[in-house]
């Protein structure tokens, strides 16, 4: 059994810091059924730090036992508890394939096909849900020249009949994911509270993203608002063709977390989007990348005095020694279509609100007034942070800027949160502060859109249930 007294709280599970974040990032789904405790620790217990193949075949273990299980249970009739094993088995399968962007290109094919598994068993999941679960395709087509046309995976959640909200129609939540979850991932950060609150909600895997990187090969784009665009046409669409799903298009919001937090903040100058919620989203790329780098070795390169060879050089022998490294570039050169780290991190300067450095949706009104892109944003945002580990993400770089040029937002519609601590939602994009990262998410929503909600259930009261009880005794089929 894992020692629980023997580690320092510096230490957390290792002294290896990456792993930290990562394996928080797993147990955080616990609260919604996405890790079991036990089973969590028995790995840890297992694992060794910075060695990348030690860490599929574990995972993928425990994907597959817990699977087996789910399926055993569901077979039974066990219904709740098959739910629960399957949405496990989900997020181990997606910690297995976790590394693809390190492994070789003769193994891609085995960490794809971890990958859709992890799709299988959350599909698993979805028809033992309470609420309506469906799958669809966005139709987006990139504005380049001959680009072909992409159809984007999504899932769309639709809240129960007994969940919707009384005399409204339904609202909806648009979720974009950071450069390397999965959008079944995202049902662990804000799908698991959302259609129990009356709110539809739609994950998808946009570019970079997913199945949309790993079978299609589609990099990041800066102009990420086209994809938010395409979106919001396909919910009108489908508001049309499904109308027994009682959409309000006047009230569609987007959020996201870490980088899906600066795309969502992209979309929300669209003025369809009514409220957003950018979760420790980074202001520029290439500012946060160059705060985290050696700067006596990066600013000769930057004025040019050393070359691309160099740095291609100190990244690739630090990442033989060092998984992170390893992982970040790898990573990071498919996220953004970059040929080497040097041009990784250049390709970053794109990656930002200043409009004198991004690309804009046919770059409009680029120059010509507006300094930031976040200036066209109208809409309520809520803004957070995360001071945890000021080493990875530093708040006074991202979301103090962030805020300081949401100009245009009207002061009693912008909320900013910004903890320390890891239970209160410190750690980047929230890890191990889900449930709380929900309650917030969805309670500014709320205000936003003058939701308001009673505090205990229908029907209860001081002295026990009216519903079935009586003076807080059962009465229905009992004396």
């Amino acid at each position: 059994m894992y020692p629980f007294f023997t580690y320092s709280p510096n230490r957390h599970y290792f002294e290896y810091k990456w792993y930290n974040l990562e394996l928080l990032r797993l147990l955080g789904a616990a609260p919604y059924g996405g890790c079991d405790t036990a089973e969590f620790l028995e790995l840890v217990a297992s694992l060794i730090p910075n060695d990348a193949d030690d860490w599929n075949p574990k995972f993928l273990a425990l994907a597959e036992r817990t699977q087996s299980w789910a399926e055993d249970m569901q077979k039974n009739g066990h219904l709740s508890a098959a739910r629960g094993a399957f949405l496990r088995a989900s997020n181990y399968f997606r910690c297995a394939q976790y590394l693809f962007p390190i492994m070789p290109a003769k193994e891609q094919s085995h960490f794809l096909s971890l990958y859709h598994r992890s799709i299988t068993s959350s599909e698993q999941a979805t028809k033992l849900m309470e609420h309506d679960v469906r799958r669809v395709r966005i139709p987006f087509q990139p504005p380049e020249y001959r680009a072909p046309l992409l159809q984007l995976p999504g899932w769309l959640h639709l809240p129960a009949p007994s969940r919707r909200l009384q005399g409204r129609k339904v609202p909806i939540l648009i979720c974009i994911g950071s450069a390397d979850s999965t959008q079944e991932e995202l049902y662990f950060l804000f799908v698991a509270e959302g259609p129990g609150l009356g709110y539809a909600v739609l994950t998808f895997d946009g570019p970079d993203q997913g199945l949309v990187l790993r079978k299609n090969g589609v990099p990041l784009r800066p102009d990420g608002e086209v994809v938010v665009e395409a979106v919001l046409d396909f919910l009108a669409s489908y508001a049309q063709e499904y109308p027994e799903a009682n959409f309000d298009l006047d009230a569609v919001m987007v959020t996201g977390q870490s980088l899906g937090g600066h795309l969502a903040l992209r979309g929300a100058a669209d003025p369809r989007i009514k409220a957003c919620v950018a979760v420790d989203p980074i202001y520029d790329f290439y500012d946060l990348a160059m705060s985290r780098m050696p700067r006596w070795f990066m600013w000769p390169w930057e004025r040019n005095y050393m070359g691309d060879g160099l740095v291609d050089f100190a990244v690739i022998e630090h990442a033989k020694l060092d998984v992170a490294t390893k992982y970040t570039f790898a990573q990071g050169g498919q996220m953004f279509g970059s040929a080497n780290p040097a041009q990784m991190i250049r390709d970053m300067k794109q990656y930002t609100f200043r409009l004198d450095k991004t690309i804009t949706a046919n770059n409009k009104n680029r120059g010509r007034g507006n300094r930031d892109y976040l200036e066209w944003v109208q809409c309520p945002v809520l803004v957070t942070g995360a001071a945890g580990d000021p080493k990875l993400i530093l708040p006074e770089m991202s979301t103090s800027a962030i805020m300081r040029n949401l100009v245009n937002v009207p002061e009693g519609q912008k909320e900013l949160w910004v903890p320390k601590a890891w239970s209160e939602g410190g750690a980047q994009a929230k890890s191990g502060a889900w449930p709380l990262l929900q309650y917030r998410t969805f309670k500014f929503l709320d205000e936003m859109l003058g939701i308001q909600r009673p505090s205990s259930p229908k029907g209860v009261y001081e002295n026990g249930y009216d519903n079935g009880y009586e003076n807080g005794f059962v009465t229905n089929g009992y004396p």
